[in-house]
């Protein structure tokens, strides 16, 4: 927490991440030092903490960790995951991140309507989840920590009912007034003033039904701001008052304006609004429904192996334990199979729904289903280490995040009331001042139209419900987006760049055949299969299971080092040896000088003497000719970006239909390359393991990771293709491309609505059909051109609800 010193100096201590010696000390004082908001810097290597006397210029740890990421090091932060309630519009985004915001010690915060949360990341030496709550609070709004696998969207059950029994006043109330406008004889029946009646249920439903909006106005208010329940309640309450004025001057004999009430528009407002927040509600959990249906597949229990079989709660699960998974449940963690044979149902990961045969040695993922054969496994990830619950927290937080189509609404957003109430105020003084044959009355409903008919929440929905979808789709069929820039870049990609080896080919090359010089196939595989050992290369660890197939004895390797996408060395039963590719044996200086042919060759050195060459075959995937072809027809350029030589990555990229090829390219080439294509206008797509050619990923526009289910492939990609099929890379953009649709068409619906509706509110039609004699409330525009007011508000319910049905219509477009 910050430390006040004196009037104007606060100290603070801050963890620093990424210092290893003293050097780095010297690095991170000099560059704070260097702020002139900051007197001085103490930083301590031991504790990794900076100790900083700064003023009060300095508002945020904003500028200290843009200082420290510059200077290559970091703030340790700590993120969660806030559930906000009472939003109801981008306004109401707006305001919540401000709040936010202002806590010292907050990095950033990105609040989603769609879903209702914030992701928030703070420094946590200097603030806490409650200040940041507390914020949140002040201004009206609801907040509450949540786990990363809790996924309750909109009002609680007992929120809903409160606002059902709000709807069900405030539509009676509605209903009745209406009917006694149509048939004027039940206004004779009893000997009550039917306006006293309706004064007195009208004031329960502005009080009652929508007291809501009236403390979210008052909140918004005190931070000398506004949001749409600013309109609500302006527009709702003139109605209100005017009626009451009229009522209690009517009772005294008095004439009041030109005597009409309108209890029925101020309760049918309020009724329409609630109903469409009801539906919005509704439709926004509806376009949540993947991400739910991944949820509910987690089963609650495990049946484990301890001293005898016990079923247990799946959260008591600890690594190690022996799991047991009968033919139709669910494996309630990552594991690898020790007894036991069947297909599993891995659909929820992968979107293949073929079943996929496993047995002993086989690796199964926590929440797929088991189809047939009963399996004994042991767990190795539980809980949120698995597989699942990693996928689920990555699709939460592409879900919360934000496009940055999506801020250029939010700002609108911000201006968007303040705009709406000067326009109604301008409508008012038109009809009243500048229009005298009109009516007071006149200036009124059309000013209450305008406040009503006005829906910034349509422009907060537009981008989050589509990403909410779009993601959620990509989820359920096995592609990951990992936040809303991925999502949006990816519709603008026009390169996509293969890497060969695990990306075009399955990664798993199988020893095609030896070519013996120096020494026998034996002693090639003794020293190859030695050093391989130590190697995570995918040609490493084919070698190495070939000598373990023929029975060779392996020698563990001795002083090993490895070169990225060239070769290792080390030392085998005292004799140096070098395996690798031809560039990386020439470079050393070996000098080597023989023919090449179209297969993959690693070449085996044994004191300075080529030993032999092992050749190698990777057999192209089934589905990548067909991917290629269709990603060009939707207008890509395809380029193979190997490290192979010439003849064998020509031979590969001939094979699946890709003509421009780039070959015996190291890492640092193929980052240049990504650049070069960058720096002619390029948007670059990189595609590759996941692990392998990383700086060639970061580099590009988006990276796309082949995924295999394992971790490393899902923290490296913007994309990850999780089932490592490149059929689902077209769907991929073309999903990416449907939602971008979407958000443009929700974002022209929301405009277009407000551009058209307002003036319309305002009486414009009034100049092409008015016609003498006063306003009369009719469904929807009367004769002389002006909307009724409860048309306004069912309309402004419409907009948000059409907004996110369009939304949802994603989940049925063709890919």
């Amino acid at each position: 927490m910050a430390e006040t010193i004196v009037p104007g100096i606060h100290k603070v201590t801050v963890p620093v991440t990424g210092m290893t010696c003293a050097a780095c000390v010297f690095h991170v004082s000099t560059a704070l030092e260097k702020l002139p908001e900051i007197l001085e810097a103490d930083v301590n290597l031991t504790t990794e903490k900076a100790t900083i006397s700064m003023t009060d210029e300095l508002a945020s740890m904003h500028l200290i960790s843009d200082t420290l990421k510059k200077a290559g090091y970091g703030l340790a932060t700590t993120s969660i995951i806030l559930s906000i309630g009472k939003m109801t519009c981008a306004a109401c985004v707006s305001h919540v991140e401000t709040a936010i915001g202002s806590v010292s010690g907050v990095l950033s915060c990105s609040v989603n309507l769609a879903t209702e949360k914030a992701n928030v990341n703070y420094v946590p030496e200097i603030t806490s989840t409650f200040e940041i709550v507390n914020a949140v609070e002040k201004t009206g709004y609801t907040a509450e920590r949540i786990d990363s696998d809790d996924y309750s969207y909109g009002e609680t059950s007992t929120e809903t009912r409160i606002l059902t029994r709000k709807i069900a006043l405030a539509g009676f109330t509605s209903i009745l007034i209406a009917l006694t406008n149509i048939f004027p004889s039940l206004k004779e029946v009893g000997d009550i003033n039917p306006q006293y009646i309706f004064l007195a249920l009208a004031t329960c439903v502005q009080f009652w039904s929508g007291s809501h909006f009236y403390i979210s106005s008052w909140s918004a208010l005190k931070l000398k701001t506004t949001n749409m329940n600013t309109l609500v309640v302006l527009g709702t309450t003139v109605a209100y008052l005017y009626s009451l004025a009229t009522t209690v001057t009517g009772a005294i004999g008095i004439d009041f304006g030109d005597g009409q009430t309108h209890y029925s528009a101020s309760s049918s407002i309020i009724t329409l609004v609630l109903v469409g927040r009801l539906l919005e509600t509704k439709a926004r959990k509806k376009a949540s429904n993947s991400i739910r249906a991944l949820l509910s597949l987690s089963p609650k229990t495990a049946r484990v192996i301890r001293s005898y079989e016990v079923e247990i709660p799946r959260e008591e699960l600890i690594r190690g334990d022996k799991i047991v998974v009968k033919p139709g449940e669910s494996f309630p963690a990552d594991g690898l199979i020790y007894e036991g044979r069947g297909t599993v149902d891995e659909s929820m990961l992968t979107g293949e729904s073929i079943p996929t045969l496993k047995k002993k040695g086989n690796y199964v993922f926590g929440s797929t289903i088991n189809g047939t054969g009963t399996f004994q496994y042991t767990a190795t990830k539980v809980g949120k280490d698995t597989l699942h619950s990693k996928i689920i927290k990555l699709v939460e937080e592409a879900q919360n995040s934000k496009a940055a189509i999506q801020r250029l609404a939010d700002q609108i957003s911000g201006v968007f009331v303040p705009v709406v109430l000067l326009i109604a105020l301008l409508t008012f003084c038109a009809w009243f001042v500048f229009e005298p044959s009109r009516s007071f009355n006149t200036a009124m409903i059309t000013t209450v139209a305008v406040l009503v008919i006005a829906c910034p929440c349509a422009m907060g929905l537009a981008t989050p419900t589509a990403v909410v979808v779009g993601t959620g789709r990509g989820a359920s069929m096995g592609i990951l987006f990992r936040n809303a820039q991925s999502l949006e870049t990816s519709q603008k990609i026009d390169t996509v760049v293969f890497d060969k080896t695990g990306t075009i080919t399955y990664g798993k090359p199988h020893m095609e055949s030896i070519r013996e010089v120096e020494s026998t196939r034996a002693e090639i595989l003794k020293y190859a299969g030695s050093i391989s050992l130590r190697s995570e290369h995918v040609l490493a660890k084919s070698i190495a299971e070939n000598a373990f197939q023929e029975g060779i004895q392996l020698s563990n390797p001795k002083n090993f080092k490895t070169y990225p996408g060239m070769g290792s060395i080390a030392q085998v039963e005292d004799k140096t040896v070098v395996i690798g590719n031809r560039a990386f044996l020439n470079e050393m200086g070996l000098g080597i000088n023989l023919e090449t042919n179209e297969s993959t060759e690693t070449l085996v050195m044994v004191e300075d003497k080529l030993a032999g060459v092992i050749y190698f075959t990777d057999e192209p995937r089934k589905e990548a000719k067909q991917s290629i072809e269709l990603l060009k027809k939707m207008g890509m350029a395809v380029v193979l970006l190997s490290g192979d030589n010439r003849n064998i990555a020509t031979k590969t990229a001939s094979s699946v239909g890709i003509s421009e090829v780039e070959s015996e390219a190291l890492p640092d080439q193929k980052l240049e390359y990504i650049k070069n294509l960058q720096s002619k206008g390029k948007v670059v797509a990189m595609v590759g393991d996941g692990i392998n050619d990383a700086p060639a990923l970061a580099q590009s526009d988006i990276g796309i990771s082949m995924g295999g289910g394992t971790d490393a492939a899902i923290e490296a990609g913007d994309i990850t293709l999780i089932r490592e099929d490149l059929s689902t890379l077209p769907e991929a953009i073309s999903l990416s491309r449907a939602t971008m649709r979407k958000i443009k068409q929700n974002l022209f619906w929301a405009f277009a609505y407000n551009i058209f509706l307002i003036p319309v509110a305002a009486g414009l039609l009034h100049l092409f059909l008015g016609t003498e004699g006063s306003i009369s409330l009719t469904p929807f525009v009367n004769n002389d051109g002006f909307i009724n007011p409860i048309a306004a508000s069912c309309a402004m319910a419409l907009s948000s609800i059409c907004v996110v049905l369009n939304s949802i219509h994603l989940r049925r477009v063709p890919l």
